[in-house]
């Protein structure tokens, strides 16, 4: 828990508040299918990540056919296939993920829809054997979906629903029967339904080597809102004005924008080239020796003599590069939060239909105040120097971290960063990370110095403390 929640905290200072899921939406005359952390495509994430999806249809006879998806701009296109109501599955491996300091995974996405009315009697509700984890109308109970893990009723599975017409997500867990029942749609349109189940399994993809198994499963079909007509699927998923979502929740532009500068004006690593570094580690008084090599693509590659702290330092640059890597959207929709314009930390507002219910304090194109909350615990993220680079674009220089559990509402740890950087070339690197901890066992510290940078396609520099 300790190392999923420090992946998300570092994440939170330069990153949005964004996962990304395999998302199959019905319309009128076709399925689009997005890699979202929404039900709309994200225009700032490119599509061909998911491209080795396998699709697969079945009418409601349950007879199966062959699928094929056309690449768009952002998104996969499914034109109409058969007669409705009808289904579309996919199914993706994405791959091993290693996320600061928590341990590496394998990724698996499925995503199913339903094309026409649901309703219908002559549908035949039955498991998909090529999906491992799967949602699926209950035939034993109205407004409810059934879970599924390996074809059997899976319970305490965490769902999250996206209800048209509701603003924001709402989490569930499946009973000891695999059902989760829905909340009533306040519009017409697409409801989005998402399981997430962890396997406990280790195991090896391509070399590269995981802890366990994540696998998320999406279903998605046309609501209806009580009293309308159950016709045919919505002609559009998405709502005529894009800045407004799905869901036809209203953002302020001005609040959007505010976030949006913010992002922009963070420090980036535009065309990177890779770098190699001397490293050392400061472990609570017990010093470590080492050194660091980044790909272009980011890969981290360490030495280090203490094969103990290895894996962990290594999420932590891993994190690092990522971090400063180009990414993420710059159009999420927001509102304010007060109308309070002259707050020390900076105006505060909130972003929309987010699982982490995130809301920002923004002052000088700065974000100075994070705050998530997240199943177990909530945190705050509080700026008190950002550094401006000769681009005019700002780095985390110091900040504080603190956690509270999310039940108590006690505080569990608060976490003081400084970061120190160097200019070379074109890119800002780390010269030293200091972290101090304080919990109720005790205060740990651990620093990290890098020198002796060498800048693939740039002269050696030296840049010892």
């Amino acid at each position: 828990m300790k190392r999923l929640l420090a992946c998300l905290i570092v994440l939170a200072l330069t990153l949005p508040a964004q996962a990304h899921f395999l998302w199959l939406l019905p319309q009128k005359d076709r399925v689009i299918m997005v890699f979202s952390d929404e039900l709309a495509p994200d225009e700032n994430v490119p599509i061909t990540k998911v491209a080795k999806t396998k699709f697969f249809g079945r009418g409601a006879d349950g007879v199966s056919f062959a699928v094929k998806a056309k690449e768009d701009k952002h998104s996969y296109l499914i034109e109409a296939v058969a007669k409705m109501p009808y289904e579309i599955a996919g199914i993706c491996q994405y791959g091993v993920l290693a996320k600061g300091k928590a341990d590496p995974f394998l990724l698996n996405y499925y995503a199913r829809a339903v094309v026409g009315d649901i309703q219908a009697s002559s549908i035949i509700w039955d498991g998909w054997s090529e999906l491992p984890l799967e949602v699926l109308p209950a035939k034993s109970a109205k407004r409810a979906v059934k879970v599924l893990w390996q074809g059997k009723p899976a319970a305490k599975v965490e769902v999250v629903l996206s209800v048209p017409g509701v603003d924001a997500l709402i989490t569930k867990s499946s009973d000891e029967k695999g059902l989760v029942e829905l909340e009533t749609p306040k519009e017409t349109g697409i409801y989005g339904i998402r399981a997430k189940f962890v396997e406990n399994k280790a195991g090896e993809l391509g070399g590269e080597k995981y802890k366990e198994i994540r696998h998320y499963s999406t279903f998605t079909f046309v609501a209806v809102k009580k009293g309308q007509a159950n016709t045919q699927p919505v002609s559009t998923v998405l709502s005529p004005d894009p800045s407004q979502g799905p869901t036809q929740v209203k953002a302020d532009p001005a609040a959007t924008k505010l976030l949006a500068d913010a992002r922009a004006a963070r420090a980036v690593w535009k065309d990177f080239s890779g770098f190699s570094a001397d490293l050392e580690v400061n472990d609570g008084g017990k010093l470590h020796k080492g050194g660091v090599e980044v790909s272009a693509q980011g890969k981290v590659t360490l030495k280090l003599d203490a094969e103990g702290l290895k894996e962990a330092v290594r999420r932590e640059i891993t994190s690092l590069v990522a971090h400063r890597s180009p990414g993420g959207s710059l159009d999420t929709p927001c509102a304010f939060a007060d109308d309070n314009e002259h707050h020390p930390l900076g105006r505060a507002i909130k972003v929309l239909n987010d699982e982490l219910h995130s809301s920002y304090r923004i002052r000088d194109r700065q974000i100075i105040e994070v705050n998530r909350q997240m199943p177990d615990a909530r945190f705050t993220i509080t700026v008190l120097e950002n550094l401006w680079n000769k681009d005019k674009q700002y780095l985390p220089s110091a900040y504080v971290v603190n956690t509270w559990d999310a039940k108590s509402g006690v505080l569990k740890s608060s976490v003081a960063h400084h970061n120190a950087w160097t200019r070379i070339g074109a890119f800002d690197l780390p010269t030293t990370t200091l972290t101090v901890r304080v919990t109720p066992e005790g205060i740990e510290s651990q620093r990290l110095t890098f020198s002796n940078y060498k800048v693939n396609g740039q002269a050696p520099a030296q840049t010892g403390q």
